[in-house]
């Protein structure tokens, strides 16, 4: 032990016994009874059983405190509170298994070697194992085992960042043994059970991310579309005092509505076609699909029929006899006050 321990000093002095091991002197200010233990002739480097209070232990270390613990009403313990690269570090088996950085926020628990860089809390798994980070609670309590809160007022950052560089499932939840959600890397969810949607809303990208599986919905959209009227391909002269229309797109259907109302016909000659659907119908014969018209100050014999033709944007418009002729209708079937309402829904290209 080296020196004879000896009792010695006051008034916050440390005596003159340099190589003293146990130091004992009261403090002036304060009255606490201080039982020192100090390496010899270091008065940086100490263990004080007293402190500035009753029931405090600080050990310092190069006059930096590294630890005080008092018994008080808050159970106080303060771990390298002055300076330091990290505040609280607990090693096993030489890698650091919790680390605190008061200066930076972060909280490390972890097994192995990895060295988080910009997080408040990294739990990690042992490498060489295989094993995850685990933040786990074997409560019977009904408070939540993890909860994430976002609290600084106007921050962009995010509440909860999820991040998998491997080539596992970047979310796994499962019940008991039996996975019920399941997020891939690129975005893939697979899910038991019913899908509740409390907000009521599933949003689809602008450009439509097709896909060839017959049990996958790939797009929804709604909008306007402007419907017009061509004799021939041609609208000269032509004026309408309505042209509107929707339309309501699920997966490769579209449903579209729409009024069309001449103030003049022009002078345009031929065929007569509907234009203006919002998507081309699907170019094969199996795509050709019925329209329902109906029409005011519009010519035709016996029965009108109208049909979206495959590999356009247009309704074909023509006549059907009770003989069985049908013949498409022209400029000599419509008015300058004639008006069309239409309906159809078509696979679109």
């Amino acid at each position: 032990m080296g020196a004879v321990p000896t009792i010695g000093g006051s008034n916050n002095t440390w005596g003159t016994e340099l190589n003293a091991h146990l130091l004992v002197h009261a403090s002036a200010t304060t009255g606490v009874l201080h039982n020192i233990i100090q390496n010899s002739g270091d008065t940086n480097t100490y263990i004080d059983l007293g402190g500035t209070v009753a029931d405090e232990v600080t050990i310092l270390a190069g006059g930096q405190r590294l630890i005080t613990a008092t018994e008080t009403t808050q159970n106080l313990v303060e771990i390298n509170e002055t300076a330091g690269d990290c505040d609280f570090i607990v090693n096993s088996s030489s890698n650091e298994a919790i680390t605190v950085d008061g200066a930076s926020g972060h909280v490390t628990l972890r097994q192995g070697t990895a060295d988080p860089t910009d997080h408040g809390l990294t739990v990690t798994g042992l490498q060489t194992s295989g094993h995850t980070g685990y933040i786990y609670s074997n409560s019977s309590q009904t408070g939540n085992c993890l909860r994430v809160l976002q609290d600084g007022a106007g921050s962009s950052g995010s509440a909860l960042y999820i991040r998998t560089d491997g080539t596992g499932h970047l979310i796994e939840c499962i019940d008991t043994a039996t996975p019920v959600f399941i997020v891939e890397q690129l975005g893939a969810v697979t899910m038991e059970g019913i899908l509740n949607l409390n907000a009521g809303r599933i949003s689809f990208p602008a450009t439509q991310n097709a896909s060839s599986s017959a049990n996958v919905l790939d797009d929804y959209e709604e909008g306007a579309c402007t419907l017009g009227l061509t004799f021939g391909g041609a609208a000269v002269g032509m004026t309408t005092s309505a042209t509107s229309g929707y339309y309501t797109k699920i997966g490769n259907m579209v449903h579209v509505s729409g009024y069309l109302s001449l103030t003049a016909k022009g002078s345009s000659t031929g065929a007569a076609s509907i234009t203006g659907l919002p998507f081309t119908v699907y170019n094969s014969t199996a795509a050709y699909t019925g329209a329902q018209v109906s029409t005011s100050a519009v010519s035709y014999a016996n029965q009108l029929s109208a049909y979206a033709e495959i590999n356009t944007t247009t309704i074909t418009l023509a006549e059907n006899t009770e003989a069985g002729t049908r013949t498409t209708l022209n400029e000599g079937n419509f008015s300058d006050s004639s008006w069309v309402i239409v309906g159809v829904s078509y696979r679109v290209a």
